[in-house]
């Protein structure tokens, strides 16, 4: 399982404009989202030149360049907890992943087939959490979409499985609301390790939390 890393002003430019696209999504799940600091979700009152600016005048290219050498450090260790983790629930690692960094958005995300978006303002110990986190996601996308399981149930599974897969990480956003921890835990329990039977079950539910 190997790690390829990238960051680059061009790519946190894009990173915040794709934020901007999605901005009633963020505040419509009541999101935390880092953004350079004089541009605002609230108040999106600026144009591409605004973004690019901002971005320039706070990117600093050593930040990312020691969070790559500490990721890339542990490339091996990862792939040695990951893999096995992932086949107790008939997975497979993929053979890579592209990690971004960057200073933006949420914290962490994914995107099919094998991206994975990192916060670097994490310390260590967060950034391996996020990334373990994201890699679950890539792992069981393909069930959560054929059972189009809503965001909070979906990011609740993930969360059970990380702390069943790995027992020394916990991840539990804090916006997690208890409605999906009451639906998703008992059937996570019962059906554990079928991640069909689990997403399917808690699909056929529709709480307060699914979009």
């Amino acid at each position: 399982m190997k790690i390829s890393i990238f960051y680059s002003k061009e790519n946190e430019t894009n990173n915040v404009k794709e934020i901007f696209k999605e901005k009633d999504w963020y505040l419509e799940h009541n999101y935390r989202v880092f953004l350079p600091n004089n541009l605002s979700l609230e108040n999106p009152t600026f144009d591409l030149t605004t973004i690019s600016q901002s971005v320039n005048d706070d990117y600093k290219e050593l930040d990312y360049q020691l969070i790559a050498e500490f990721l890339k450090s542990k490339e091996s260790w990862l792939s040695s907890i990951v893999e096995p983790a992932l086949k107790k629930i008939d997975k497979t690692a993929l053979d890579s992943y592209e990690v971004y960094l960057t200073k933006y958005g949420v914290g962490g995300g994914y995107e099919l087939p094998n991206k994975v978006g990192l916060d670097i303002k994490k310390d260590h110990d967060g950034l391996i959490k996020t990334l373990v986190h994201e890699i679950i996601h890539l792992s069981i996308e393909e069930e959560i979409a054929r059972n189009k399981v809503g965001h909070f149930h979906k990011e609740r599974v993930v969360d059970l499985l990380t702390q069943k897969l790995f027992p020394e990480i916990t991840k539990t956003p804090k916006n997690m609301p208890e409605e999906a921890k009451k639906v998703v835990d008992p059937i996570f329990n019962e059906y554990y390790p079928d991640i069909e039977k689990i997403l399917s079950n808690v699909s056929a539910i529709r709480g307060k939390s699914s979009p």
